[in-house]
């Protein structure tokens, strides 16, 4: 008996452990399933958010390249109106340089004339003074 009463306690003892594991692995597994649900709804919402910030990051490029397109039409603009007011502005500077030598040379032919009417003047007065 001593045998069979040692069996059965022994029996009953693991029956317990038994069901206290069962108990505990319960416990864990409903506590792995909540750690898992909250880990999931943590992944949705990064998720969500990396999603909203992609879109975010989509809007902002297009601004970007809408930004980045005006400025270098801007650009482009600015820089053809440069040159051609430069353009202008050489035209003015040639006109302007070709009418002072039109100028300068009219009054280097007119103190020329000067010159030599007071010479021819001179010329002709001392050859009538002569002949008197």
């Amino acid at each position: 008996m001593p045998y069979l009463w040692s069996h059965l306690q022994n029996s009953f003892e693991e029956r317990f452990e038994i069901a206290q594991d069962e108990d505990r692995c319960k416990e864990l597994l409903v506590e792995l399933t909540r750690e898992l649900t909250e880990i999931g709804s943590l992944i949705t919402k990064t998720n969500k958010a990396y999603t909203n910030n992609n879109e975010e990051i989509i809007k902002i490029e297009t601004i970007l390249e809408k930004k980045r397109g005006e400025v270098k039409l801007r650009d482009i603009i600015e820089t053809e109106g440069k040159r051609e007011l430069k353009k202008v502005f050489d035209e003015n500077i040639n006109n302007l340089k070709d009418e002072i030598f039109e100028i300068s040379y009219q009054n280097n032919q007119f103190k020329l004339n000067t010159i030599e009417n007071k010479e021819r003047k001179k010329d002709i007065t001392n050859f009538y003074q002569e002949c008197i």
